[in-house]
Formats: C-alpha cells, sequence, structure tokens
C-alpha cells in the first residue's frame, strides 16, 4: 500500500476528500486526519519524511515529524483517534494480506 492508497483509505474514513488531507487548511477535523494519514504513511511504507511531507500538500519534513508525535500523543488520550488508527492500520493490514496472494 502506497501514500496514494492510505491517503484514500484515510479520506474516506474520515468522511473527506483527499484534496481536504493535501490541502493547506488547518481546521481541527483536516489536521487531525492529515495526522493520521502521514503517521500511517511513515510506519507503513518506506517513503522519506520529506516525501511523505510533498505528497500531503508539499509540506515540511519537520512538519511529518510534529504530526506523527501529536498522533502518539492522542492515540493516549483520544479514544476516537485511537479507534480510527485501529480501523485503518486493520484495513491497510487486510489489503496488504489480499495483494500478496
Amino acid at each position: 500500500m502506497g501514500l496514494r492508497g492510505i491517503c484514500s483509505l484515510t479520506a474516506k474514513h474520515f468522511s473527506l476528500r483527499v484534496g481536504d488531507l493535501k490541502s493547506q487548511s488547518r481546521q481541527r477535523r483536516f489536521v487531525v486526519a492529515r495526522n493520521v494519514a502521514m503517521h500511517l504513511s511513515r510506519s507503513l511504507t518506506e517513503q522519506s519524511l520529506e516525501q511523505i511531507g510533498a505528497f500531503y500538500g508539499g509540506r515540511d519534513h519537520t512538519t511529518v515529524i510534529h504530526g506523527c508525535r501529536r498522533i502518539e500523543e492522542l492515540l493516549h488520550t483520544d479514544a476516537t483517534v485511537r479507534l480510527a488508527m485501529e480501523t485503518l492500520q486493520q484495513q491497510l493490514a487486510g489489503r496488504r494480506a489480499a495483494a500478496a496472494t
């Protein structure tokens, strides 16, 4: 699963458009979804921080690091984010398994 697949699945999960995740908007619902997508992209692909940032709207690698750290914090305090991550990880694992067969 590449960046496009992760982005698409994350946007769908949060009822957003792919363009919303790549936009410059700082609305909380976009930022959280974008950070979840960047966190998944970092952990499930071999793309560099620079490549991930470029994909998600031309962001700097430090923005990707900050977003990933923020999601790590929210996993401990926000049940909605935790559930979203678990659901998306399961869906992505299922797609990887299906692609491998």
